[in-house]
């Protein structure tokens, strides 16, 4: 699982390697835009593209480049965490994936200057996000989370305000709460997640 500041920040790194190929804002829509589900809206069709590579990132647009962006990213995470010996040391709770993204999210925000681009390309709901989403009143909740979200670095107020806005309720929301403190008290665990933030991070740009 990949938080959506996570994305944000490695989709930037790809640029490096896109270049000319992107060049509107829709990209970054496009990034962020599978991750609707969070708020139980369910696309019409599929959006996580399945055996995207480095060579088959590029979509017809930069909004669906975006998406297949967002597809390889999770791909890339999922075999990394399978090399990542952190996960024998987190404790074993359904709710731990989310915890980490959280932890994540937080540990990535300064790695990227350009928020205020991102947000501002979250004011324009895309013609395509309105193919996958026929509500259009969704998509807006959905930028208007983000954009939110997006603002400064997750603090507790803002990942408890992000949670609730994506429908968990409040107790699940602290219960999160708390198992980010039991992770960020663990140095092994913190130092092992580190890593793997360093290490993705790298094999990106």
């Amino acid at each position: 699982m990949v938080g959506e500041i996570s994305h944000i920040v490695y989709a930037a790194r790809l640029l490096s390697y896109l270049r000319e190929d992107v060049s509107h804002a829709s990209y970054w829509n496009g990034v962020i835009f599978p991750s609707i589900r969070r708020i139980a809206i369910q696309p019409r069709h599929p959006i996580h593209v399945q055996g995207v590579t480095l060579s088959t990132l590029r979509g017809s647009n930069d909004f669906l480049t975006g998406v297949r962006v967002h597809a390889w990213i999770d791909d890339m995470h999922t075999r990394f965490d399978a090399h990542q010996l952190a996960t024998e040391r987190i404790p074993d709770h359904i709710l731990v994936p989310y915890a980490r993204t959280l932890i994540e999210d937080e540990l990535l925000y300064d790695a990227f200057a350009d928020w205020d681009v991102v947000r501002k390309a979250l004011r324009t709901i895309h013609h395509d996000e309105l193919y996958y989403v026929h509500e259009r009143a969704s998509v807006r909740r959905w930028h208007d989370v983000l954009q939110t979200y997006f603002t400064s670095k997750p603090n507790d107020e803002s990942r408890m305000a992000f949670s609730r806005a994506i429908g968990l309720s409040q107790a699940t929301a602290h219960e999160v709460h708390a198992l980010m403190l039991t992770l960020k008290d663990n140095s092994a665990v913190m130092q092992a997640l580190e890593s793997f933030v360093r290490d993705i991070e790298h094999a990106i740009v």
